[in-house]
């Protein structure tokens, strides 16, 4: 009788498991943002499918590829500072950019992220982004500017 009663728990739990993961995966696979994990380098560890939208590339592709690979030039400097600040401080920050297509065009987007603490050292190791693409909305901002000039 045991042994059934064991059987059956863990049918429940694989069960219960089964539905979790299917539940996050229609989240990630639906998700408007991009959502990535990095390591402390910016490699990426993770990308949810839509990263094709922002990147051109497949997620798989893109665990072969650094943050820093894809940055504007003139904003290197603020996306290093802020992933400095992601790293050492326990915050989170939001910040603008343009990243390359793999077509070789920019887009602007904003990234909210947070370090993520190891459980082993308690020390920030990766972090996780969410990116969106704010073109439209750039582009209607200079298109502003320019006509008010």
């Amino acid at each position: 009788m045991l042994q059934e009663t064991t059987f059956d728990e863990l049918l429940e739990t694989n069960r219960l498991l089964k539905h979790q993961c299917d539940y996050y995966s229609q989240i990630l696979n639906n998700a408007t943002d991009m959502i990535s994990m990095h390591d402390a380098s910016g490699n990426y560890l993770f990308a949810t499918p839509n990263c094709n939208q922002f990147t051109g590339y497949q997620p798989g592709d893109l665990t072969e590829k650094n943050i820093h690979d894809f940055l504007h030039l003139e904003d290197k400097n603020l996306v290093l500072e802020n992933y400095q600040r992601i790293l050492t401080e326990d915050t989170i920050v939001c910040y603008s950019y343009r990243i390359q297509h793999k077509d070789g065009g920019f887009k602007w987007v904003e990234t909210t992220s947070r370090g993520i603490k190891n459980s082993r050292t308690n020390k920030i190791d990766q972090v996780l982004a969410h990116t969106r693409d704010i073109t439209k909305q750039k582009c209607m901002e200079q298109a502003l500017q320019n006509k008010c000039k």
